[in-house]
């Protein structure tokens, strides 16, 4: 243990004199009075810091289980065990042919019935020679054929998770979303030569 405590007084030292010049006369007296007393109780400073050490990595090789206090214990009778309902395997074929027909309906329900508004609006706008403006940005020609765009496109990815058995009539619903990625593209690039016609 002395050769410990010997050790431990140099290693006090050379801290003080790496921070010593750091410090303003007043710290310096307080850290010598600390380093004083620190020597004076060596052996219980050396004892008392093995001791937390030992405890500390008992604590933490050991686990942090706590017991129950006597109120938790009681509740611990009284819940409820939820049980795991079995996982349910889905069929990758039937999961496909699900997602091309819910993005077929939603095709041919609501933004086939869009694209074919917007180039009716357009080509009216055309001939009249009027371009009316909207009352707000959403009913804006831009807009609808940007928003238009933008779900079509989306159409398109969630056709991309179809397993590969289903190769044809995903190619099927793939054509027939990008024929209406044509039509909406086809108006903007209308509109845009007509722009530099004018």
């Amino acid at each position: 243990m002395d050769s410990v405590v010997l050790y431990y007084v140099n290693a006090l030292d050379k801290g003080v004199s790496l921070v010593s010049p750091y410090l303003n006369g007043k710290q310096l007296r307080q850290l010598d009075e600390i380093c004083v007393w620190l020597k004076q109780h060596d052996k219980t400073v050396l004892y008392s810091t093995v001791g937390a050490v030992t405890l500390g990595t008992l604590y933490l090789l050991l686990g942090t289980k706590r017991r129950p206090r006597r109120s938790e214990k009681n509740n611990l009778s009284r819940k409820v065990k939820i049980k795991k309902e079995p996982s349910v395997k889905v069929d990758p074929i039937q999961s496909g042919k699900e997602t091309i027909a819910t993005t077929r309906k939603q095709l041919y329900d609501v933004y086939a019935p869009l694209v074919e508004q917007l180039e009716e609006d357009v080509a009216s706008e055309r001939e009249n020679g009027l371009q009316q403006k909207p009352t707000s940005y959403k009913e804006s020609t831009e807009y609808r054929k940007l928003f238009l765009n933008e779900s079509l496109l989306n159409l398109l990815l969630k056709l991309d998770g179809v397993t590969p058995e289903l190769r044809s009539e995903r190619k099927a619903a793939v054509k027939e979303l990008q024929n209406y990625l044509k039509r909406v593209d086809a108006i903007r690039l209308r509109e845009a030569m007509n722009d530099n016609d004018s």
